[in-house]
């Protein structure tokens, strides 16, 4: 069994001056995997960057969002530095596209995976031999469609 944490933005608050989510991984083994969530964790003030760079290894899961009502790519989040943490040292095997925003939740998830696609991290799995899991790009899934690689 694999035991996880799901970043929340109340994650990002400051206990003595230290972030609950900083305090809560620094008191886990390396086990212990981070389930960041960009959008909520940096909706509560947390730089997600800073914890994925600390926590080298640990980011098995990433839900790719934005902060607030924004589509994958026309918000806050630094996506060229998000797939390279993840890509590098953050060990991610999965990219999380989720919606919790609109009632039509489908139609948001196609919008945030073409803005994926359009940054070329998508693959199609029809015409792509390299969907393999020998290969260590991330994969993905939305709605939660989990994208994997």
């Amino acid at each position: 069994m694999v035991i996880g944490y799901h970043a929340h933005g109340g994650d990002a608050k400051l206990i003595d001056g230290i972030p609950a989510w900083e305090r809560f991984f620094d008191a886990t083994t390396p086990d212990v995997l981070m389930e960041m969530d960009l959008g909520n964790y940096r909706a509560g003030g947390g730089d997600p960057y800073k914890m994925i760079e600390k926590f080298k290894g640990r980011s098995k899961a990433i839900h790719l969002k934005e902060s607030g009502d924004a589509i994958i790519g026309s918000g806050e989040i630094d996506w060229k530095r998000t797939f390279e943490l993840c890509e590098t040292i953050g060990a991610t095997e999965w990219y999380v596209v989720e919606d919790e925003k609109s009632a039509d939740s489908f139609e948001r998830i196609e919008q945030c995976y073409a803005a994926l696609k359009a940054m070329g991290k998508t693959k199609d799995a029809n015409s792509n031999p390299g969907n393999s899991r020998t290969e260590k790009r991330p994969r993905f899934n939305g709605l939660r469609r989990l994208i994997r690689s």
